[in-house]
């Protein structure tokens, strides 16, 4: 279930400025000097979802008529699968 949340204004010129078009330059071998725009707006919408605790790939429009206001999923809790395995193996162990 997705969810709302904000942006700053910082986050969101990241964002837009990442997207800016690049000098299109191949090395030998046809290797790109520089990386697309794309490449640029995922790394920045990576950072602002890790900011903010949601899946950077799951953000769109909120729909409300303002860039700041994104909808996404935020990232699922972790459940402490270690500490289950180590009460665990110290019941066999006969340990507490």
């Amino acid at each position: 279930m997705k969810r709302q949340y904000r942006l700053s204004e910082e986050e969101l010129r990241g964002i837009i400025e990442a997207s800016r078009s690049t000098p299109v330059m191949y090395l030998s071998g046809g290797v790109p000097m520089y990386d697309s725009p794309q490449q640029n707006a995922n790394r920045a919408w990576k950072v602002v979802a890790q900011n903010h605790g949601f899946i950077w790939d799951s953000a769109e429009s909120a729909g409300t008529g303002d860039n700041h206001d994104v909808l996404a999923e935020p990232i699922p809790p972790v459940e402490p699968v270690v500490l289950a395995i180590d009460e665990a193996q110290k019941k066999k162990a006969g340990g507490k």
